[in-house]
C-alpha cells in the first residue's frame, strides 16, 4: 500500500533502509562544501603514495681467520659490529654517503626543500633554541631531509648465536630496493673492513716496535759474546799459582751472580709476559668495542707501551749484560793464562732464548701482514670477501611491501570521508527545522493514530464533488488492485473519516501544520464525504491565508455574524447539486472575531442546525486561535505538510491539543 494508518503505543520508528540516500540528496549542497574537500585531500594524499617494493638480504660475519680474534671473543666482536651495524642506519653521515652512492643527489630524488615553517622560525626564533637541522641551508638541508627520508626506508636486525645480519629495503621498483639493499650492505662491510684495517695498523706497529727493540738487545748481547771470541788470539799471559786461583774464584763467584740474576729476571720476565698477554688481549676487546681514539684505549696502549719500555726485566737485563761482559773478559785472561774456564753460561743457550723470542715476534708481525694484505685485497675486490660474506644476496620481490600501509591508510581516509559524510548529514539534518521524514513525525506522534497520505496519491487530491462521490461509490466494489488513483484518494478521505466519530454533535478540528496545495483539499474531501451520507454538514474556514473556496458570492463572514452585523444565510453557502456540505469562511484581518467564549456560543448554536460541523484551523503560526479552536472542539486532526512543517509547531500543537481529543496525526508526504 502506498498509505495507511497504524496504532504505535511503545515502539519508536526506525529511519527506512534508504534514509541516507534520502538525507544525501536532500543535502548534496552541504556535503558538497564538506564532505567534498575531505574527499579531495584524502584522494590527493592517496595519489601521493607511491607502491614500494620490497628486497632483503642476510650477511654473516665469520671472523675465525682473524689475527686480532681470541678464543671466546668472537661474540663479544660481533655485539660491537652490531652496534656500529643499528648506529649506521641511523647516522645522517652514513647515509648521506649512501645516497650518493645511490645517486639521489642528482637524479629524480633529491630531497626536498625546507618548509615556510622552519625558514621563518629561524628568522624570529633564537637559534640556540631551534633543533640543528632547522638551522641548515640550501643544499645541506636537503642533504639531510634526504638522509632521514633513506632511514625510513631501511630496517635491520641480528642474529647473535648465528652471527648474522638482516637488512631490509624498500625502494619504488624491485630493481631500486635490491640495489639500495646491496649499496646499504656494500658500504657497512667497506666501513668495518677499514675500522678493521686500521686496528691491524695499530697493532702491527705496536709489535714492530717490539721486534725492532729485541733486536737491538740480541746484537748487545751478540756483541758481549764477541768480546771473548777476540781474546782467543791474544798473547799468552804468565801468572802465578796464587794469581790463578784468585781468578778461579772471581769466575765462580761471577757465575753465581749472573745465575741469580738470570733466574730473578726468569721470575719477573714471565709476570711481565702475563701482564702483557693479558693487556694485549684487552687492548684487543676495546678496540673492537671503542675503537683506536677511545680513552681507554690509550690507557691500556700506554699501560703495554710502559711495561714493555720500563720493565723491570729490561733493567736486570741490562745488569746481567754488563755482568756477562765482566765474566767474560775475566776468562778472556783465564784463557791466555792457561786457566781452564767454566763455559757453563755459553752453553746455557741465552743467546738462542733470545733468538726464539725474536722468531715469536718475527712470525706475529708476519701474521698481521698478512692479515692486512687479506683485508686489502676484500675492500679491493668484494667477491673475494670472507669476513663479512652474503649468505642471502639482496632479493627481488614482486610483492608491495607496503601494501598494508596503502591499504590502512586507504582506510582511514574512507573512514575520515564517511566520518565526515555521516556527521555532515546528522549535523545538517539536526539543525534543519522543518519536517521532511514522516517516521520522525510518527515518533513525534507516538500513541496516536497516523494516517500518511503519499506523494502519488497527493497527485489526485480534489474536493470530491457530489458526481465524483457517485462515481468513486460505484468502483469500490472493483477487486483489480493498481496504482495510485483518484479512487485511492477516495479510500484515504474515507479512512480519514471513519475515524471522525461526533460527540455531542460538537466539530470536528482539522489543524493544518505547514502548506500544501494538495493538502487543503482534505477539509472539502472529508466534508464532502461526511455529507454524502445523508447527514447535514458545515465546513467552517477559519483559515484566511490559505482558504478552502474563495466564496466571492459573500460579503459577510463568521465574524459578521457573531458581532450581530448580519444572520447565518447571509453567511454560509449553501449546498447545491456540486457539493454536499454548506460553506463559511472567516476573511482575512479578522482574526480578532477567534475568542473562546463567541466560538463557544457560535458552535452551541450551529449544533442545533448541523449534524457534523468541520472546522479548517489556521496556519500554526496564529498558536493562541488554533488553541482557542482546540478547547470548542472535540475531535482534532492534526494535518503536517512534510517540507514545510516545523518541528516546532508539530510539538507546540500536540501539546495544545488535548491528548483523548487527537484523533489522528495525518501526514502529507512531500
Amino acid at each position: 500500500m502506498e498509505s495507511g494508518h497504524e496504532q504505535t503505543e511503545s515502539l519508536r520508528k526506525l529511519p527506512p533502509l534508504g534514509f541516507l540516500l534520502t538525507l544525501s540528496k536532500r543535502y548534496w549542497l552541504s556535503l558538497l562544501l564538506f564532505v567534498g574537500p575531505i574527499a579531495a585531500f584524502v584522494v590527493m594524499g592517496m595519489s601521493k603514495l607511491e607502491l614500494e617494493y620490497g628486497s632483503q638480504a642476510v650477511v654473516i660475519f665469520d671472523p675465525r681467520d682473524s689475527a686480532l680474534t681470541v678464543v671466546d671473543t668472537q661474540y663479544p666482536e660481533f655485539e660491537h659490529v652490531i652496534s656500529n651495524y643499528d648506529a649506521a642506519l641511523k647516522d645522517l653521515g652514513f647515509l648521506g654517503r649512501l645516497s650518493e652512492r645511490m645517486g639521489y643527489l642528482e637524479g629524480d630524488v633529491s630531497g626536498e626543500e625546507k618548509p615556510w615553517y622552519k625558514v621563518l622560525a629561524v628568522d624570529v626564533i633564537p637559534s640556540d633554541i631551534l633543533p640543528e637541522s632547522w638551522l641548515l641551508e640550501g643544499e645541506a638541508y636537503r642533504r639531510y631531509s634526504l638522509a632521514m627520508w633513506l632511514a625510513t626506508r631501511l630496517e635491520g636486525s641480528s642474529n647473535n648465536f648465528d652471527l648474522q645480519l638482516f637488512l631490509t629495503g624498500t625502494g619504488t621498483s624491485p630493481m631500486e630496493a635490491r640495489r639500495l639493499v646491496k649499496a646499504s650492505m656494500d658500504l657497512f662491510i667497506e666501513d668495518q673492513l677499514n675500522e678493521y684495517l686500521n686496528k691491524l695498523d695499530f697493532f702491527l706497529d705496536f709489535y714492530q716496535g717490539q721486534l725492532e727493540e729485541e733486536r737491538m738487545n740480541l746484537d748487545k748481547l751478540s756483541g758481549v759474546i764477541s768480546i771473548y771470541d777476540s781474546e782467543k788470539a791474544d798473547v799468552p799471559l804468565r801468572l802465578g799459582r796464587q794469581a790463578k786461583k784468585k781468578l778461579k774464584d772471581q769466575e765462580r763467584s761471577k757465575i753465581s751472580e749472573i745465575v741469580k740474576k738470570q733466574d730473578e729476571m726468569g721470575r719477573i720476565f714471565e709476570s711481565e709476559v702475563d701482564s702483557k698477554l693479558r693487556l694485549e688481549s684487552e687492548l684487543a676487546n676495546l678496540l673492537t668495542k671503542r675503537g683506536p681514539r677511545h680513552p681507554e684505549v690509550v690507557q691500556k696502549k700506554s699501560e703495554l707501551d710502559k711495561i714493555r719500555r720500563s720493565g723491570r726485566a729490561n733493567r736486570l737485563r741490562g745488569q746481567i749484560d754488563r755482568m756477562l761482559r765482566q765474566l767474560f773478559q775475566l776468562q778472556a785472561r783465564m784463557k791466555r793464562a792457561g786457566i781452564p774456564i767454566d763455559s757453563s753460561l755459553q752453553n746455557s743457550g741465552l743467546q738462542g732464548d733470545e733468538s726464539l723470542f725474536l722468531a715469536s715476534l718475527i712470525q706475529k708481525v708476519k701474521e698481521y701482514q698478512y692479515e692486512k694484505q687479506s683485508i686489502e685485497r676484500q675492500l679491493a675486490s668484494p667477491d673475494q670477501r670472507h669476513r663479512f660474506r652474503f649468505a642471502v644476496a639482496p632479493s627481488i620481490e614482486s610483492r608491495i611491501a607496503n601494501k598494508k600501509a596503502i591499504l590502512m591508510q586507504g582506510g582511514i581516509g574512507l573512514g575520515l570521508i564517511i566520518l565526515t559524510y555521516l556527521l555532515t548529514l546528522w549535523i545538517r539534518d539536526r539543525s534543519n527545522p522543518i519536517a521532511y521524514d514522516s517516521w520522525r513525525v510518527q515518533n513525534l506522534a507516538l500513541g496516536h493514530p497516523v494516517l500518511s497520505f503519499s506523494n502519488k496519491v497527493l497527485r489526485y487530491a480534489e474536493p470530491l464533488l457530489s458526481e465524483d462521490l457517485r462515481q468513486l461509490k460505484n468502483q469500490l466494489t472493483d477487486k483489480a488492485e493498481g496504482g495510485a488513483s483518484r479512487l485511492t484518494f477516495f479510500q484515504r478521505v474515507r479512512e480519514l473519516t471513519s475515524l471522525a466519530q461526533p460527540i455531542n454533535k460538537r466539530p470536528i478540528l482539522i489543524l493544518p501544520i505547514g502548506y500544501r496545495d494538495e493538502g487543503h483539499y482534505l477539509p472539502a474531501a472529508v466534508s464532502s464525504v461526511l455529507g454524502d451520507a445523508g447527514e447535514s454538514t458545515l465546513l467552517v474556514d477559519m483559515n484566511p491565508v490559505h482558504p478552502v473556496s474563495d466564496a466571492k458570492d459573500r460579503k459577510n463572514d463568521i465574524s459578521d455574524f457573531l458581532a450581530g452585523r448580519c444572520k447565518w444565510g447571509e453567511v454560509k453557502t449553501p449546498r447545491d447539486k456540486m457539493t454536499s456540505f454548506d460553506y463559511a469562511r472567516l476573511h482575512p484581518g479578522n482574526l480578532k472575531a477567534i475568542k473562546l467564549n463567541p466560538l463557544r456560543k457560535l458552535f452551541r448554536a450551529l449544533n442545533e442546525q448541523y449534524e457534523n460541523i468541520v472546522v479548517f484551523g489556521q496556519p500554526a503560526p496564529f498558536f493562541v486561535e488554533n488553541q482557542s479552536l482546540a478547547q470548542v472542539a472535540d475531535q482534532c486532526f492534526l494535518v503536517v505538510a512534510l517540507g514545510s512543517a516545523r518541528y516546532e509547531d508539530i510539538r507546540r500543537s500536540l501539546d495544545v491539543i488535548p491528548r483523548k481529543s487527537l484523533q489522528a496525526v495525518v501526514i502529507l508526504e512531500a
